[in-house]
């Protein structure tokens, strides 16, 4: 890929306010994932796939920023509600119809399609309810979306196939209340000077930091958290 992370996080400066942490992490993400495809298909080995999780409110940036990294790329992209994937008894036609979005989105062509970004939003919202078994509709969802993520054959209407192995997948959610499991953790970063200010700012920071078995305890799947290595996070915007 010949766009360096650097020239994309400035390239997102023009249109997304603020979120500098999140942009340089997504920024480094789609520069080294881009990379990985372009490698695998010159050397002919499949890739480790390394999808993306957003955290943060809404109205905060999550979606125009992949909506302009998608734009920057020239790659088709396109958005998906995890909770309409929830809502449905057919998951899988539901994911069919969001391929089928993506290689409209590339104006016919599956190749194109098998290179693009999508985004699925408020994905905590697939956790269980509070207070009940896991095993939910919910749960149900993110093995669905397991397969496709990992990478695999989706079968269109018109009898093609998209190969999901290079599709960037991008989640995002409010988590509210995550906040709240991350500080009853016991991070253990303890032990860093705090008594200047740069050292308060990195332990804050690592004290924020989502670990896999704070999203376990939010509700999501351990499956489903290990293929989200990637987490940035989306902080409210100030006036």
């Amino acid at each position: 890929m010949k766009l360096k992370p650097s020239v994309i996080a400035r390239y997102l400066d023009q249109y997304v306010i603020g979120q500098d942490d999140a942009k340089q992490i997504l920024a480094v993400a789609v520069y080294s994932h881009y990379r990985k495809v372009a490698r695998a298909r010159q050397d002919g080995v499949r890739m480790a796939k390394s999808n993306v999780l957003l955290i943060g409110s809404s109205g905060t940036g999550k979606t125009l920023t992949c909506e302009t990294l998608s734009t920057l790329l020239g790659v088709p992209f396109v958005t998906a509600e995890a909770t309409s994937l929830a809502h449905t008894r057919y998951v899988n036609d539901e994911i069919e119809n969001v391929m089928e979005r993506l290689v409209d989105r590339a104006g016919g062509d599956a190749a194109k399609a098998g290179s693009g970004i999508v985004f699925i939003d408020e994905i905590d919202k697939l956790k269980a309810p509070h207070g009940e078994e896991r095993g939910s509709s919910g749960e149900s969802v993110q093995h669905a979306l397991l397969k496709i993520m990992e990478g695999a054959q989706v079968r269109l209407r018109d009898g093609r196939y998209v190969d999901t192995t290079n599709i960037l997948f991008i989640c995002g959610g409010a988590f509210v209340g995550l906040d709240e499991i991350i500080a009853s953790q016991t991070h253990g970063y303890g032990f860093i000077a705090t008594s200047k200010g740069d050292n308060q700012r990195i332990l804050d920071r690592l004290n924020t930091r989502v670990k896999p078995t704070d999203l376990f305890t939010f509700g999501l799947i351990p499956e489903f958290t290990g293929r989200l290595p990637i987490i940035a996070r989306f902080h409210d915007l100030t006036r």
